[in-house]
């Protein structure tokens, strides 16, 4: 038992294949456990003032008591390191949990590696304020316990850049790089480095001094490929308070919320708001509240502005279009993108909720896809309806130079909808503008087509050039025939169909 602890890594971390037999031997951390090591120390004391011949204790009792204190010990290190992973995590309630064990069941409050815990925990709660009065005066010992040392600069780092405090936040960044740098080695002093280089970067970022660009880019420099973004960095309160529940409201409501909540690493926190984790679960989150029709959920994320303003940097969420459209991934860059991409009957309102928190229509980080771009090819038209009411760029262009109506026509020509080409036309766009390649809306209309819906639309238009020319010379004719056989081959009739309706608008060889 005793050689369990040693084999404890730097960071109290026990291996995976030690924690299952540490808590299967060792008695739970409750009052059971408590009242064991109560009736022990009794006993002893007994013995001890007893002035019995027997006082000394037997062998056989000095080893018991030797692999109780081994045992709690472990439960220690035990909490110490569930701790530890729930923060590296984001799962902030069990980390909680365990801290709460920890501080109650066996004393250690005291120690200076129990006081940066308990900051860090505060600090994944967005308790600021508190993880930084507790580690105003911690007293480093940066030459015998370096990494203590350079998780308390972390953790008081943390909780300033929170606070606002860019300065004061950089200076302890600071000096934990030079801790790191002279007393760590090797995997350690790499995630280390990693770690403060991020934060040391976003304090000079948000500082906004353009005189600090390249010391910014020194500290980047300093993140490794292996990095991940710490979750407790994301963690923040929402702009507004959580609206509290009506005495209508069941119970039962209420704890599906939670459950929900949880399941996606959002809390309420002790001040009565919205607690986020990494960025990416407000996206699966809100996803998932849309494929679902659960309301409350959608409801919370897309009414607080931080979660509306967002713009997702790690790996995007991808949805594929409609069969039978080639499938292609789309990539959501913010809120908006989620809801545009979504066919529930709560997308509307949502995109308006979104709108109404400060969510900008024309964000984009990929590709050049703004929202209205989805709605156009996922013929999203109640979404579209709300973003060109509140001012989406109807001309923004994608990476090819696209606009939204080449998407909204090619869209309609598989499946007859019309109703966002109408809209765009409706708003101005202009039907002849060209991608790279100079196509228009009505090349886009005869490449795979099924519906001459689209064509009539835009030929009905007194400013189209019917007899407009591509990059490659080629007009919207051309591109007709040079697929019509093989869909004539298939028997697609329809193209009988747009053959006609180009041929009424006097469009013949």
């Amino acid at each position: 038992m005793a050689g369990l602890v040693e084999n404890i890594d730097r960071e109290g971390w026990l291996p995976r294949e030690q924690r299952y037999l540490q808590t299967s031997q060792c008695p739970q951390t409750n009052d059971t456990h408590r009242s064991q090591y109560s009736r022990t120390d009794s006993a002893a004391a007994d013995n001890k003032y007893s002035g019995s011949k027997d006082s000394d204790a037997s062998p056989e009792s000095v080893a018991d008591e030797e692999d109780d204190a081994n045992c709690q010990e472990q439960q220690i290190s035990f909490h110490k390191s569930k701790v530890a992973d729930g923060l590296s995590h984001g799962e902030w309630d069990e980390a909680e949990s365990h801290l709460s064990i920890l501080l109650k069941d066996f004393e250690v409050s005291d120690s200076p590696e129990m006081q940066i815990l308990q900051a860090m925990t505060y600090n994944s709660k967005a308790r600021w304020q508190e993880a930084l009065d507790l580690l105003r005066d911690f007293k480093h010992q940066s030459t015998s316990e370096p990494e203590l040392s350079v998780r308390a600069y972390y953790a008081k780092a943390v909780a300033l850049y929170k606070l606002r405090d860019y300065e004061a936040s950089h200076t302890n960044s600071r000096r934990g790089l030079v801790v790191i740098e002279k007393f760590l080695k090797g995997a350690t002093q790499q995630k280390y480095r990693s770690e403060f280089g991020d934060l040391a970067a976003r304090t000079l970022e948000d500082l906004g001094s353009t005189t600090q660009s390249a010391k910014a880019q020194h500290y980047k420099s300093l993140i490794h490929d292996s990095h991940t973004e710490d979750p407790i960095l994301l963690v923040t309160t929402v702009s507004q308070p959580s609206i509290p529940p009506t005495p209508e409201e069941s119970e039962a409501s209420q704890a599906k919320l939670l459950a929900d909540m949880q399941k996606y690493r959002l809390s309420f926190g002790h001040d009565g708001k919205v607690l986020v984790g990494r960025q990416k679960d407000i996206f699966n989150a809100l996803s998932a509240a849309l494929d679902s029709d659960n309301l409350p959920l959608m409801t919370l994320i897309c009414s607080n502005e931080w979660c509306a303003t967002q713009s997702l940097r790690e790996t995007p969420i991808s949805f594929d279009l409609d069969p039978p459209m080639p499938q292609y991934a789309w990539r959501a860059t913010t809120l908006l993108h989620v809801v545009a991409g979504s066919h529930s009957k709560y997308s509307a309102p949502m995109a308006q909720l979104l709108l109404d928190n400060g969510a900008n229509p024309q964000t984009t980080l990929f590709e050049g896809i703004t929202p209205l771009h989805i709605c156009a090819r996922q013929t999203n038209a109640e979404v579209a309806s709300v973003l060109i009411k509140n001012g989406a760029d109807i001309e923004a262009r994608s990476i090819t130079g696209k606009p939204p109506i080449h998407f909204a026509a090619w869209k309609a020509s598989w499946n007859t909808d019309v109703r966002i080409l109408k809209m765009l036309i409706s708003a101005g766009a202009n039907i002849n503008a060209k991608n790279s390649g100079g196509y228009t809306a009505l090349h886009w209309c005869m490449f795979d087509g099924r519906s001459s819906a689209p064509i009539e639309v835009l030929l009905q238009r007194p400013e189209i050039d019917k007899y407009v020319r591509a990059g490659n010379h080629k007009t919207p004719w051309d591109i007709f025939w040079e697929h019509e056989e093989e869909f004539m081959e298939r028997g697609e009739e329809k193209r009988v169909q747009i053959l006609y309706t180009l041929k009424r608008y006097g469009i013949t060889r």
